[in-house]
């Protein structure tokens, strides 16, 4: 028997804002009843991007711009895992 919250995803609508790196973006959410939640900072699950700085920098610029040209100024559907 699994428990409510483990059997429950939930889903919202949401604003891409920016991007920060290959694998982090920031969104406006609404949550619904006409409240949102701004600014908020997420990470994508099981992405793990090279970092901006250090030995992979050039890597981690491309995986930015990349993710930067999909989602950046975009709505999109979160779901909760």
């Amino acid at each position: 028997m699994s428990t409510i919250l483990g059997s429950q995803l939930f889903h919202y609508r949401a604003h891409i804002t920016s991007v920060y790196d290959g694998d982090t973006c920031t969104a406006d959410i609404d949550v619904g009843l006409g409240v949102w939640v701004r600014g908020e900072k997420l990470r994508l699950h099981r992405i793990n991007a090279p970092e901006l700085h250090g030995a992979d920098d050039a890597k981690g610029k491309a995986s930015r711009d990349h993710l930067k040209s999909i989602i950046d100024g975009k709505d999109v559907l979160l779901q909760t895992i």
